[in-house]
């Protein structure tokens, strides 16, 4: 009876959770700080579950049995009583702990980003920017030499813009450099010395905003742009509106490469065939990567 009652505030709470305790993470790169802490919140939910799931209604229905099989013995009675006692006790402080911490993280972080909104404080403090993969120190350096947009060289017979840094831009995508976030430029500037061959970027923002057919606001709220609202090419609709925080990147045959060298500088990919959708938003705090929807 008890445990049925608790279900569902420890369902509300993120619990009951049956896994993977390991993140996906963690199969494609070296565990970083944010998959370590992932890990250990997972191993905490599932024994979590396991007291509330499987524990706690066997100890309830053993206690039950003691009174059924003890109707005179006071012994027995007793320790049936103990034993429904403290298993109330320890699911109720169980799951006191997670919700008292739940309620501090939510009122610390009040998050201004809807994107964090209704998380648990286990998804929250892992939701700040805390590196999944680690990090090579040759990337590390590259990615922090740098903050500014590559410069334009050149244009080819094919209407392709060229740059400096082993990238190619799409037209329209020449005119959205202005359009990129400060982490965005510094994701670029990591990127660009680990592949082998040019890589032909797509989109940055949209190609309504430089046409001023639309505003980041607007493409992010309402829709109708290039990208789906609340894409990270827009920011996102929270703090981050107003930069992109994501880059497309064509699929010119080198696709596994750019997805790796895209992890290794600590971005989030999704690839969607004819290109590589490349975001920094979760990172930094926008609301924006939830499902890597582009």
């Amino acid at each position: 009876m008890t445990s049925a009652l608790a279900l569902p505030l420890a369902t509300h709470a993120g619990i009951p959770f049956f896994g993977p305790i390991i993140p996906d993470t963690i199969n494609r790169c070296a565990a970083g700080w944010g998959s370590v802490l992932t890990v250990v919140n997972n191993i905490i939910t599932f024994l979590l579950t396991l007291a509330i799931v499987f524990v706690a209604p066997i100890t309830i229905a053993y206690a039950g049995f003691l009174f059924v099989v003890n109707p005179v013995n006071p012994g027995g009675k007793e320790q049936a009583k103990s034993i429904l006692l403290h298993t109330v006790i320890g699911i109720v402080v169980a799951l006191a702990g997670w919700i008292i911490i739940d309620a501090l993280m939510a009122v610390l972080y009040h998050p201004t980003d809807p994107g964090l909104a209704g998380k648990t404080w286990s998804q929250l403090i892992t939701s700040g920017g805390l590196d999944e993969c680690l990090i090579q120190e040759a990337l590390l350096k590259n990615l922090n030499q740098s903050t500014t947009s590559p410069s334009i060289t050149g244009i080819s017979a094919g209407g392709i813009i060229t740059t400096s840094s082993g990238f190619r831009y799409d037209p329209d995508p020449s005119l959205q450099t202005g359009d990129e976030s400060e982490a965005l430029k510094a994701l670029l500037t990591c990127i660009g010395p680990q592949l082998t061959m040019s890589a032909r970027i797509t989109s940055i923002s949209d190609s309504k905003i430089t046409s001023g057919q639309s505003d980041f606001k607007k493409c992010a709220t309402q829709g109708g742009c290039s990208h789906a609202a609340n894409s990270c090419h827009y920011g996102g609709a929270g703090r981050c509106n107003g930069k992109s925080y994501a880059v497309d990147i064509g699929n010119d045959g080198n696709m596994a490469e750019l997805t790796l060298a895209a992890q290794l500088c600590r971005a989030n990919t999704l690839n969607e065939s004819d290109h590589l959708h490349v975001s920094v938003g979760m990172q930094n705090g926008c609301s924006c990567d939830s499902g890597l929807a582009d």
